[in-house]
């Protein structure tokens, strides 16, 4: 669970994690998701929702989101996805 009021994510801020499961939603606050922030996870089980703030996904955000196989929901005012932002 990420924090009410988180505002960004930094770069490799979760590099690397395993045994992820569950939901993961991206709060409204939060305005930016950083290069590789969520690169080499495994065992992702449920859906992930990025907030409407988001408006651009960055180089390798979710590179190696090994075993994603949830719903995806992105904001539509996304303008830009990065090179391998969800390469498994």
């Amino acid at each position: 669970v990420l924090p009410s009021g988180l505002l960004t994510i930094g770069s490799s801020a979760f590099i690397p994690c395993s045994g992820f499961t569950g939901s993961l939603q991206i709060g409204d606050s939060v305005n930016s998701i950083g290069s590789s922030a969520f690169s080499d996870c495994s065992g992702f089980s449920g859906s992930l929702t990025i907030g409407n703030n988001i408006t651009r996904i960055e180089d390798f955000t979710f590179f190696f989101f090994y075993g994603f196989r949830g719903t995806l929901t992105l904001p539509n005012n996304l303008v830009s996805i990065g090179i391998s932002a969800f390469q498994e």
